[in-house]
């Protein structure tokens, strides 16, 4: 274990010495700031809201689905809650879902194609076959989504099952509805996770967490070419994820 000295936001190699033999990996770690002012959890990505140095993922993918597309992700977070930022767009029949790792590398939590609570419309597409992951040590403790034009607050869980915050806690084939904000508009979307309630807390010491977005069909069973880390082969499979480490 070895800690880091300070420095400007952005990409970082870092190169550990130990006994005359070194170990680096080229920006695969990233420095940023925590947000000093909370985006307004609306869907309405802005850069005024999310500076460019939250912008951590680029889609790359030549083609994607017919009006479904990924663009951009933006993460940060403050004392209490984690935040989302995502542009793009879905259709009705399709999902955009999102995998959260909150102790990368421990290898714990599950695979999206180990999943198996199919209760719910959310629920059904986080669990299909189609999403590949090949990042070893992530195994997701929570997912999030939402189908085109649906939407959720903190104060009111969605009770059609279309939108929302699930955890595996009770394990891959009994999913717990966890309250948070999953907002979507025309051209973006936006949540917003607490802390606390996603195993985070700013007292609970520091976190390596990983995520990856993804757009997949109703039932899980096929996933768009365009990601959030976008997949090096263009088939929307996982090979790269986002990782922050949060404090």
């Amino acid at each position: 274990t070895v800690k880091t000295p300070a420095h400007a936001e952005g990409p970082v190699t870092v190169e550990v010495t130990v006994g005359g033999a070194k170990a680096s990996r080229t920006e695969a770690f990233r420095f940023a700031y925590l947000l000093t002012e909370a985006p307004l959890v609306d869907g309405s990505v802005t850069t005024s809201e999310w500076p460019a140095e939250f912008s951590l993922a680029d889609d790359t993918a030549v083609s994607g689905w017919d009006n479904n597309d990924l663009d951009k992700l933006w993460v940060g977070f403050d004392d209490t809650y984690l935040y989302v930022g995502i542009t793009g767009r879905v259709e009705s029949a399709n999902a955009i879902v999102l995998f959260l790792d909150t102790d990368f590398g421990a290898k714990t939590g599950y695979l999206p194609d180990t999943l198996g609570d199919n209760s719910g419309a959310l629920d059904a597409a986080l669990t299909g076959s189609g999403i590949k992951v090949y990042v070893p040590g992530f195994g997701a403790e929570f997912a999030a989504g939402l189908f085109g034009g649906t939407g959720q607050t903190l104060a009111s869980l969605d009770s059609s099952g279309h939108a929302g915050l699930r955890g595996f806690q009770g394990g891959p084939s009994d999913f717990h509805w966890l309250g948070a904000d999953v907002v979507m508009t025309e051209t973006g979307i936006e949540m917003r996770f607490e802390r606390a309630v996603v195993g985070l807390a700013a007292s609970s010491g520091g976190h390596q967490a990983a995520l990856f977005v993804r757009i997949v069909n109703q039932d899980g069973e096929y996933t768009s070419p365009e990601g959030l880390p976008s997949s090096t082969n263009g088939d929307g499979s996982v090979d790269s994820v986002v990782r922050l480490w949060v404090n």
